[in-house]
Formats: structure tokens, C-alpha cells, sequence
């Protein structure tokens, strides 16, 4: 995939480019190598707000791929066809991104935690803390099931601010 770039460099000159990778963060990995400090990066034919606005990961997205990644795991799946599996089936790109990154670090020896925590935007460092926990302990999948159980609850009580936030608006 091409994507378009503004980065800085050392002296803090701006260039802008167009590199060929897999993902945006292995592009970011290639354009660090060669001492450029990535400022923007998105794909042709998006702004980057507008990229950015719709590439991102919900809270009900994590949840569900928590509560799935749980059930596999359960199910006796390895972790990299539980994330695989999961790649496959998302529709949101970044979520997929990150997955195949995950995916191959996991194959390349990495912990899932480790792993994980690469994406802090998007599992944040309680939740790979969490199953760094439940890795150490033997206990990845009972660990996964809490943690998509408190993130269903919480995305539910947000949800129910949010809609009591909304009345008084019409009111």
C-alpha cells in the first residue's frame, strides 16, 4: 500500500514522500531508520483529519474483539488463529492493521502483551498489563473475559451518559 508522507528531519527540515509498505507502521519503521521524524502519514485520495476521523478503533470494536479473542482462546485456539481469525473478519482497517502486526510479532516470538502494548491508542497500558498478568499466571483466557466483561460494562455506562447528556439538549 502507498502512503503519503511529512516527516522532519534531524536539522528539522520538512520532507514529504511517498513510501510503498505493508501498513502505516512499518512505513513509520522505515522512515525512523532513515532518521525522519513522521509529522503526518496517510493514504492517497484522504485528508489526514478526514483519515484519522474514520481510522480509529471504537471502544465497542476493542470490546468485541476482546470478548471474541476470550472465546477463542477458551476454545483452544492458538493465538496467532485466534488474531488471524480476527483480521479476517474486521471491517475497520486500523483495527486489521494493527492485527497483522500483532499477528507477526506473536509468530516472531513477542508475548501477545508485548505485542499489544505497540498500540497504546489503542490498548492502553492497564489492558496489556493485564494480560501480561494473565500470561505469567496461565491464565490468558479467564483474564480476557474480565476484561471484555469490565469493557462491556463500561462502554454501556458511557453510552447511558451520553443519552442522558442528549435529553436535556431537545428539552
Amino acid at each position: 500500500m502507498k502512503y503519503h508522507y511529512q516527516a522532519k528531519t534531524l536539522n528539522g527540515e520538512i520532507k514529504q514522500g511517498i513510501i510503498e509498505t505493508e501498513n502505516i507502521s512499518q512505513a513509520k519503521k522505515i522512515l525512523a531508520g532513515k532518521n525522519l521524524f513522521v509529522t503526518k502519514i496517510w493514504t492517497p485520495g484522504l485528508k489526514t483529519t478526514l483519515g484519522n476521523l474514520f481510522n480509529r478503533v471504537s471502544m465497542r470494536e476493542k470490546t468485541v474483539f476482546t470478548q471474541e479473542i476470550s472465546v477463542m482462546i477458551k476454545a483452544g485456539f492458538s493465538i496467532t488463529k485466534a488474531l488471524s481469525t480476527l483480521k479476517e473478519q474486521s471491517k475497520n482497517q486500523k483495527l486489521k492493521e494493527t492485527l497483522q502486526a500483532v499477528e507477526k510479532a506473536v509468530r516472531d516470538g513477542e508475548s501477545l502483551s508485548n505485542a499489544l502494548s505497540k498500540y497504546p491508542k489503542i490498548f492502553p497500558e492497564i489492558y496489556t498489563q493485564a494480560i501480561a498478568a494473565g500470561e505469567k499466571s496461565g491464565n490468558l483466557d479467564k483474564i480476557l473475559d474480565r476484561l471484555a466483561t469490565n469493557m462491556q460494562k463500561s462502554y454501556e455506562l458511557s453510552n447511558k451518559i451520553k443519552s442522558a447528556m442528549v435529553y436535556p439538549v431537545f428539552v
